[in-house]
């Protein structure tokens, strides 16, 4: 197995994953390894205030019947 190879690793759910996304090409690879903070960091901030949420409902509820 060289490095130039398309090696496919076979998970036991059937689905076959690239070893890394630089296999594909390296262009590929740098835009994920970019794209994932944001990705992350995006999903983590939509969490905060989906948390949130429930107060903020039940603060503009209160504020409006008052």
């Amino acid at each position: 197995m060289g490095l130039g190879e398309n090696t496919h690793i076979h998970l036991p759910s059937g689905i076959s994953v690239l070893p890394t996304p630089f296999s594909l090409s390296p262009t590929f690879g740098l835009l994920v390894l970019l794209v994932l903070p944001l990705v992350f960091s995006a999903i983590h901030r939509g969490l905060l205030i989906w948390k949130r949420m429930p107060s903020v409902v039940y603060e503009l509820t209160m504020w409006f019947t008052s």
